[in-house]
């Protein structure tokens, strides 16, 4: 087994991805509420509200409650076809690219069809929680591929586990669906900073209003969010 840097652990041939995640609360104190990180602003500043179909990504438990040692499994459904992506940012605004992956290539999806990850068939690797905190996963579907991440760099990882996104990286994808392309308009640097894709949206959105309703038609995203306490094992021994 090996544990990426992302707190997803991938075991092949008998395996888990971790997910990482916010602690129980003590009965003599309140409960901590999760950090909120640069990352996890950033991801949800890159939804799509413009979008022309819908889409949906859940987790498998309905309270979004999970303990440490809990396996994870994501569904997505998208209304139009389409390549999906599909990345999970983790407590400390880690963002890793988790579909597709080494065992799940194919990121072109059918209308209308449930895509599960992992795949329920293929027992090789499984998603499970690693720590206390809060999960984001972030779905996007494009009506053509990203030039940014291409397919074979995020499929060809095994040892390595799942591809890690810098916030720079991440930024000119979504910036890429916004505008048409990964290097932003206006002479402003994509960087993935704080802000830095509500900027290119609000500037292309102004400059270019015709544009961008046009451009917004042509993907979609979904978010949902989901808490992990400690294990328990542990709740029990105290």
């Amino acid at each position: 087994m090996l544990l990426s840097r992302t707190g997803l652990l991938i075991a092949v041939l008998g395996a888990c991805f971790l997910i990482r995640p916010l602690a129980v609360a003590d009965e003599k104190r309140p409960p901590k509420k999760p950090k909120t990180y640069a990352a996890h602003r950033m991801v949800t500043e890159a939804s799509n509200e413009k979008q022309g179909w819908k889409l949906t990504v859940n987790v498998d438990k309905a309270d979004k409650d999970y303990a440490v040692g809990d396996e994870v499994i994501v569904t997505v459904n998208s209304a139009e076809e389409g390549y999906l992506y599909l990345f999970n940012t983790d407590p400390k605004g880690t963002i890793t690219c988790v579909f597709p992956n080494t065992f799940q290539k194919n990121n072109k999806i059918k209308a209308g069809e449930d895509v599960t990850v992992p795949d329920p068939r293929d027992k090789t690797f499984r998603f499970r929680t690693s720590d206390e905190g809060k999960e984001i996963i972030t779905a996007i579907v494009r009506k053509t591929p990203s030039t940014e991440l291409k397919i074979e760099e995020l499929t060809r990882r095994v040892k390595k586990g799942p591809l890690v996104i810098t916030p720079r990286r991440y930024a000119r994808m979504a910036v890429e669906g916004i505008t048409g392309t990964p290097n932003g308009v206006g002479g402003e640097v994509v960087d993935g900073s704080e802000g830095s894709i509500q900027s290119q949206k609000k500037k292309y959105k102004q400059d270019n209003p015709t544009q961008y309703e046009q451009k917004a038609r042509t993907w979609a995203s979904a978010i949902v969010e989901f808490v992990v306490a400690e294990s328990k094992k542990k709740t029990e021994d105290k």
